[in-house]
């Protein structure tokens, strides 16, 4: 396992900047979050900045290692029922799938997906035609898209690990995979070895976060020594992202030192091996 960190942890804007710091820390590899970096729901990551993190990566060896939150700008999911604005969205997902890629990243991480209402059986059948028609704009690109299990407080569809992987099976195609993060696993009770048995060998990639994206650690609800032990069992081989929002009133990368220190206490140290 490889430890990285997610954008959220910086200040929004371009994240160059804070490679030479964060490989300080620790870190091999970052993953974006488009929205925080400029992206909209009308067009992908500016030209410019696609630049200047190429060279920060050459730079500093510090790679992309993929996107995550990718649809959170949209409050809903109302383009699952619109076909224009379900088009655009298929090609704004197939822009930012091409510009992972030129950034030497892998994860399209697809998280928060919010209806307004229980889902319905159309609601199961929109997501799956609209993820099916991203994966064929995407699947040339070498990237992969991933369903997250989501708290209910984020999401109303699609929400728990289960869920996502019966999705995923359903669709079986080799663009689709699955992620899961500690935080909705420990919301939903999934935390347990059926889970993990059920994910092997379609688990992509793993968030290490708390509720509300507080700093690791900060009031004990996630059990990272057990999450950290399930992830060991299935010798899962991929990155582990640290994902916490950037502090309001602290420098933050004083905070995510913190986080890092944590984090290789209890899933790297010597004596856990």
């Amino acid at each position: 396992m490889k430890l990285a960190v997610s954008s959220l942890c910086l200040p929004p804007g371009d994240p160059s900047p804070f490679f030479a710091r964060l490989f300080g820390l620790g870190l091999r590899g970052i993953e974006l979050v488009p929205h925080r970096l400029g992206a909209t729901g009308q067009r992908a990551l500016d030209s410019g900045l696609l630049r200047r993190l190429q060279r920060a990566i050459r730079e500093y060896n510090l790679p992309v290692i993929g996107f995550h939150g990718i649809l959170d700008q949209h409050s809903d999911y109302g383009f699952l029922r619109d076909d224009d604005q379900r088009e655009h969205m298929i090609q704004n997902l197939a822009d930012l799938s091409a510009q992972c890629r030129d950034l030497g990243g892998r994860t399209l991480i697809l998280e928060r997906r919010r209806l307004g209402h229980p889902p319905k059986r159309e609601d199961w059948w929109a997501l799956r035609h609209f993820l099916e028609a991203v994966l064929h704009r995407i699947e040339a690109h070498g990237t992969i898209l991933c369903l997250a299990p989501q708290p209910l407080a984020q999401s109303d569809l699609c929400t728990e690990a289960r869920e996502c992987y019966f999705l995923t099976n359903a669709i079986d195609h080799p663009a689709l995979s699955l992620h899961v993060g500690a935080a909705a696993l420990q919301a939903h009770g999934e935390m347990k070895h059926t889970t993990f048995c059920a994910v092997r060998g379609r688990l992509e990639h793993v968030h290490l976060d708390e509720p509300n994206y507080q700093p690791l650690g900060t009031d004990g609800d996630v059990d990272h020594a057990d999450f950290r032990r399930h992830l060991a069992a299935m010798n899962y081989p991929h990155w582990l992202s640290i994902v916490q929002n950037a502090p309001e009133t602290e420098d933050h990368l004083r905070a995510l030192h913190r986080s890092v220190r944590y984090v290789q206490e209890r899933y790297f140290h010597p004596d856990l091996h």
